[in-house]
């Protein structure tokens, strides 16, 4: 992504789905799990779908707010807004209008404020008479499904957790635009190991929001993101021997692509030796395939002189490779 600004990858089927759904004069609701992206997903949408927008901060509004009253006039001003102008109302976490006409929001906010005039029922209203079209976001779709004809008013699409592979492609391709963000340098291979060590460790958060979630608090504890900084602040979570950390995040290390160089950083952070294979079985292994003439060995392009293992009191254990390329956020 370029610098100050987001790209969005990966998520063409669900950016695709909410494009035809507008198109249809349809509202959608995009659901999944904290951390997943449904916020990208729209930001994705505005840019490939060029449709004035208007969001409004639920949160922001309540704390603002003296009383219900002021609340609900703030909100279907909004409302009201997008209507007029032909604009797509973005309301993230729409659930909380539900609980906020239920009544909960002083234990929710810490403000009292109980607003039971039916502000979540006068938005499908208008969006169930065609008056306005809205794009919400929830975390809490299971409980929305149990609102009478709620599938009527809002389509669903679902946005689902990126695998390690695609989380790790998306933060490096958003690098730039992290870095501005969270004030601070970031190398792939520290993307690659914040991405591998909380899918392995924190199986209950989503990539990824959980993998930006520690290099941020990282960032602001260290002032910096490095291998051993993020096992640091994982162990102290988890209670998992550094040592643990360490092999994990190797295991997963992306080799080196120049025949002639051997990362510095891995030596350093793991304090372990790296072995280059022996020459001596190589030149044996070539003089054999050419009939016994004592040849020098020659390496294709796509080979490597070097293969990097870590040595250990028993065996090793050879690095797999993961593909590391450009991406995008939450």
């Amino acid at each position: 992504g370029g610098e100050g600004k987001m790209e969005i990858m990966h998520r063409d089927c669900e950016i695709s789905t909410t494009i035809k759904c507008l198109l249809d004069d349809r509202s959608v609701i995009l659901h999944g799990r904290p951390g997943v992206g449904k916020r990208a997903v729209f930001s994705g949408l505005k840019e490939v779908f060029p449709v004035p927008t208007i969001e409004v901060d639920v949160a922001r509004l309540v704390t603002e707010s003296a009383d219900c009253g002021a609340f609900e006039e703030s909100f279907n001003g909004y409302a009201r807004l997008a209507s007029q102008r032909k604009a797509v109302l973005f309301v993230p976490h729409i659930e909380l209008l539900k609980v906020l006409e239920d009544g909960s929001c002083s234990t929710m906010f810490g403000v009292e404020c109980c607003c039971r005039g039916g502000v979540f029922r006068d938005l499908c209203r208008m969006v169930a008479l065609g008056d306005l079209t809205c794009v919400a976001t929830t975390n809490s779709y299971k409980s929305l499904q149990r609102i009478s004809n709620f599938y009527c008013y809002f389509t669903p699409v679902e946005v689902r957790e990126m695998t390690t592979a695609q989380s790790i492609e998306c933060l490096n391709g958003n690098k730039r635009y992290l870095e501005d963000e969270m004030g601070m340098l970031l190398s792939n291979k520290a993307i690659s190991a914040a991405v591998t060590m909380t899918q392995e460790h924190f199986p209950h958060q989503q990539l990824p929001g959980k993998a930006i979630d520690l290099l941020t608090i990282v960032g602001e504890n260290e002032g910096c993101c490095n291998l051993r900084s993020l096992a640091q602040e994982v162990s102290r979570t988890t209670d998992v021997a550094l040592n643990q950390l360490y092999e994990e995040v190797s295991k997963h290390e992306t080799p080196p692509s120049s025949t002639n160089t051997l990362s510095p950083n891995l030596e350093s952070a793991f304090g372990r030796r790296f072995s280059a294979p022996d020459k001596n079985k190589l030149l044996q292994a070539n003089r054999s395939r050419s009939g016994g003439k004592n040849i020098s060995p020659v390496m294709s392009p796509g080979t490597s002189w070097r293969r990097i293992s870590m040595e250990t009191s028993n065996s090793s254990v050879k690095s797999t490779k993961i593909p590391v390329s450009p991406l995008a956020v939450l």
